[in-house]
């Protein structure tokens, strides 16, 4: 799709003139807007910054080596890394693609049983999804709509400690490099074992120090990542531990 996508845009050049910025609100779409802003020269973030968000794995060790208070982690591309991962990150845990979204194949696990367990299913899960108008979907195998969701993303699951604590939404807008507004809201408590949404409410109704934590350590996740300019979609949890990063989103809430 790049190659279309610079051919279309170089005619809008050439029948409307100067362009002045690229962008999608498409999730599975931002590494694609950071080629063509490179390519077409016009502001955006690097192609590095994008894939580090995308990937959580890798927005785990951004965040880690900036000093951000970050959970354990293990990646698992192999079966044979099913129990080394439980051994490193202990439980409860969480599972999830390190491509997800919209929560598919994110999963608590209690017990090295239930890691083994849930890891194939999850796999099975990413196998049959499709990305469907730019969104990853669950599908069935078989299915012809869309595309086939391995063709665009790497399948592999990572294993974390399990976050406790009210869950919020961090939204950031981020110019030259620094945030110039921020909202949050709060999630209410998902359900368990594969945190399914059930509500939000805003403004936030977090005591006014919880507030403030979340929305500097979110605003440095974001940071962290080399993400500079654009909208930013951040999810976090005030734990028994302080505050702490869920992941960051490249898009609108």
């Amino acid at each position: 799709s790049y190659l279309p996508c610079v051919e279309a845009i170089q005619g809008v050049k050439e029948n409307f003139g100067q362009l002045d910025g690229i962008v999608s609100f498409a999730e599975l779409a931002q590494q694609l807007v950071a080629k063509l802003c490179d390519h077409f020269q016009v502001p955006g973030n690097s192609l590095q910054s994008v894939n580090a968000a995308r990937d959580k794995y890798q927005s785990r060790d951004a965040w880690e080596t900036a000093g951000l208070p970050t959970p354990k982690h293990y990646l698992i591309k192999e079966e044979e890394h099913i129990p080394l991962a439980g051994e490193h990150v202990g439980f409860p845990a969480v599972i999830k693609p390190i491509f997800g979204a919209a929560s598919i194949g994110v999963v608590r696990v209690d017990s090295m049983e239930q890691l083994h367990t849930q890891v194939m299913k999850v796999r099975q899960q990413l196998l049959s999804a499709r990305v469907i108008n730019g969104a990853l979907q669950e599908g069935i195998i078989g299915d012809d709509e869309g595309c086939d969701a391995a063709a665009w993303i790497d399948l592999s699951i990572m294993m974390e400690q399990y976050l406790d604590g009210p869950e919020v939404d961090v939204d950031i807008i981020m110019a030259d490099g620094e945030s110039v507004y921020e909202a949050m809201a709060d999630n209410w408590p998902t359900i368990e074992p594969y945190f399914n949404e059930t509500g939000s409410n805003c403004p936030s109704i977090l005591p006014q120090y919880q507030q403030d934590e979340l929305r500097d350590l979110a605003v440095a996740s974001v940071k962290a990542l080399g993400l500079t300019m654009g909208v930013f979609h951040v999810e976090g949890k005030y734990t028994t531990h302080g505050p702490r990063i869920i992941e960051v989103n490249c898009r609108m809430g």
